[in-house]
């Protein structure tokens, strides 16, 4: 069975359809208002029918309630319009807008060989919204209502907030819904800003990316190969990633993992994945180190030296790395995973400073996101090293930047 953490994240998946021209018995036209409860074997490809005019947009949902499924979107001439396949019990949604009037196909399908019983409709079928607010909407539906945890959208547009609103709910036990002043732990998000963090510190000569990090972490074992600041900030370092490594001695995400722990795994690693430099893979615990080396070169924490340095001069008031889990957070979102019954709590015991464990909001966000066009904390020299892809010791340019993906 699979499994998505719902945090406050919009996520679309795209994944290849089935071929155009299948024909299969319909089992019903589809219409806001009527619903289907089917019972799918192992195989099976149940196939709907909708109506549409040009330019309609459309939200469905199939409620997955023995069964995993699959839903595949196709147009009036049989091209495929999108494959949506998230969570694993709940509410699978998919949405898609009409380019042309006619008749839509929709597919439901088991995820593998999965059997059971699913309820599919269609909520929303409406001409696309003429205004952005509007479309925002729209695009915003599986995020929305009273019964689900949602998200924080705003808009910037030539350095000024045109759109801020909240959809659906940050906590379902008490119904507090989502606004723009809602906190979130933004996961891998947190990246960019511990890049930020490092590109300062080499502008003002602290720190050389060529620096082997054992001359300001000597804990960190010698692997035989020099492993550099560069390395870890590009993934290209052989470390390796603390969630398979803890998952193996069996640590569950939900579980306490603190900044210590995820250390002391490095520090007892006796291997590299490759020679540093070799190849990209994705390293939280990369990330993990850096933090530490900001603490070692600067001597204050990881978080005292964010809020000094990056968070409050740019007014980010309502952003932190969360590195005290008995801290309380005023207007924080709680963690939803979606289960047979709906959604159940994820509790999040995770301060792995530096890879994640940032909370901020949309608003600071948006603070952050304006920073990169005039660099008003860094300057633009930190910006433009922020945007510098690594490259690998054969000459490859990989995608990844300071936290970003190119």
């Amino acid at each position: 069975m699979k499994t998505r953490v719902k945090l406050g994240t919009v996520v679309f998946l795209l994944a290849s359809a089935f071929p155009s021209g299948l024909s299969a018995q319909v089992e019903g036209t589809l219409e806001p208002g009527r619903s289907f409860e089917r019972e799918l074997a192992t195989g099976d490809r149940h196939t709907f029918e909708l109506i549409l005019n040009a330019n309609d947009f459309v939200y469905g949902e199939a409620d997955q309630k023995t069964v995993d499924v699959v839903v595949n979107v196709f147009g009036p001439d049989g091209e495929s319009l999108g494959t949506f396949d998230q969570p694993a019990r709940g509410p699978e949604p998919f949405q898609f807008t009409s380019d042309v009037g006619g008749t839509y196909r929709i597919e439901v399908t088991p995820f593998r060989e999965e059997e059971g019983r699913y309820v599919l409709q269609i909520l929303r079928s409406e001409p696309v919204a003429s205004k952005p607010e509007g479309r925002v909407d729209q695009l915003m539906a599986s995020n929305d209502g009273d019964d689900r945890p949602g998200a924080a959208v705003l808009v910037v547009q030539n350095g000024k907030v045109v759109l801020r609103k909240g959809y659906g709910q940050a906590n379902l036990e008490h119904g507090i819904p989502i606004t723009p002043t809602t906190v979130f732990d933004i996961a891998s998000l947190a990246k960019q800003f511990t890049g930020m963090a490092i590109a300062m510190l080499v502008e003002n000569t602290t720190l050389d990316l060529d620096d082997d990090i054992r001359t300001y972490l000597p804990e960190i074992p010698d692997f035989g190969n020099t492993i550099t600041v560069r390395h870890l900030v590009h993934h290209t370092s052989g470390i390796r990633d603390w969630p398979g490594t803890l998952q193996v001695a069996g640590l569950r995400m939900n579980d306490v993992i603190s900044f210590e722990q995820i250390l002391t795994m490095a520090r007892n690693q006796r291997d590299l994945n490759f020679i540093p430099g070799a190849e990209y893979q994705y390293s939280n615990t990369g990330y993990n180190i850096l933090a530490r080396l900001v603490e070692q070169v600067s001597g204050q924490s990881f978080r005292e030296w964010t809020d000094a340095n990056i968070f409050q001069p740019l007014g980010m008031a309502n952003t932190h790395f969360h590195d005290d889990l008995a801290e309380v957070v005023p207007n924080r979102a709680q963690g939803y995973i979606q289960t047979q019954g709906g959604y159940g709590p994820f509790n999040n015991g995770l301060t792995a400073l530096g890879s994640s464990s940032l909370f901020t909001t949309v608003d600071d966000l948006a603070k952050w996101t304006m920073n990169f066009q005039g660099g008003q904390v860094g300057g633009m020299a930190v910006i433009e090293r922020m945007e510098q892809q690594g490259v690998l010791n054969d000459g490859t340019q990989i995608s990844y930047a300071f936290g970003q993906g190119r």
